[in-house]
């Protein structure tokens, strides 16, 4: 009986105690095709892939645009093959990094988990499609835009993109279509929008940076002052700084709400 064959190949080895003779066919030959066989990645199909392949055992599919795999040795053989991501193949697994790592695109320094840098500031950097659109329903563009879009019927018609430091824009009509959600703005100091409470003929001053020289200051009363109850308007301001209020009546003690709005 020859020696146990070599695990992987299974090449066939004499007895090595000199009592058998090199058989030129089983010990030679056949050995040789099975190297032969196991150089490189194997050429298959991906209903001919090897049966019992040993772990580590390469092969590409020349069916599938050469997806080339690898065997890791379990079993079945059929569940034991790992796709291995190349150039011209289509990738048919799930690719899992781990976290802190990133998919990069372009060579980005950026440390984000998909990180994606073009010389085109302009330049659709990622895209979403429904399956038959001839258009992408949704693109991120490399200087941040963000596109909507139709998909199937069209390109992209809408848009959101930073207009100017601090200024986030659409070129396009934004609604709400929920009954009961609306738009919120935060009160404080230097806010956009408030209260205040009118003092007879004395101006009312409303301290806020946020006023400018071209701010639409609308009022409107939320607490009428019983029977004294006027117009309330904006009777000064100062770029920056502040703004005040008066009444139509000089008696008028009501709450007034007010909110800035810039024209565009």
């Amino acid at each position: 009986m020859p020696e146990t064959p070599t695990p992987r190949l299974q090449l066939r080895r004499p007895l090595n105690d000199g009592s058998e003779l090199v058989n030129v066919q089983t010990d030679l030959n056949q050995n040789a095709d099975r190297i032969d066989l196991a150089a490189g990645f194997q050429i298959v199909t991906s209903a001919t892939r090897p049966s019992t392949p040993y772990s580590g055992k390469g092969i590409a599919e020349s069916d599938t645009g050469y997806r080339a795999y690898f065997s890791n040795g379990s079993a079945p053989a059929s569940g034991s093959w790992v796709q291995i991501p190349t150039a011209g193949s289509t990738f048919n697994a799930d690719l899992q990094l781990v976290a802190g790592k990133q998919l990069n695109i372009g060579g980005s320094t950026s440390t984000a988990s998909v990180a994606v840098v073009n010389s085109t500031a302009g330049a659709d950097a990622i895209s979403l499609r429904v399956t038959g659109d001839t258009q992408s329903r949704w693109v991120a563009d490399t200087d941040g835009t963000l596109n909507w879009g139709p998909g199937a019927s069209g390109a992209t018609d809408t848009t959101l993109y930073r207009s100017a430091a601090n200024t986030l824009a659409t070129d396009d009509d934004f609604a709400i279509n929920i009954a009961g959600k609306g738009l919120r703005i935060k009160e404080g100091t230097n806010a956009k929008m408030g209260t205040a409470t009118l003092n007879g003929t004395t101006a009312v001053v409303v301290s806020t940076t946020a006023v400018t020289a071209n701010s639409r200051i609308q009022l409107t009363i939320q607490t009428p002052n019983a029977g004294t109850a006027g117009g309330p308007y904006v009777s000064a301001r100062t770029a920056g700084t502040s703004f005040s209020i008066k009444s139509t009546n000089a008696a008028d003690v009501s709450t007034v709400a007010w909110m800035l709005v810039e024209p565009a």
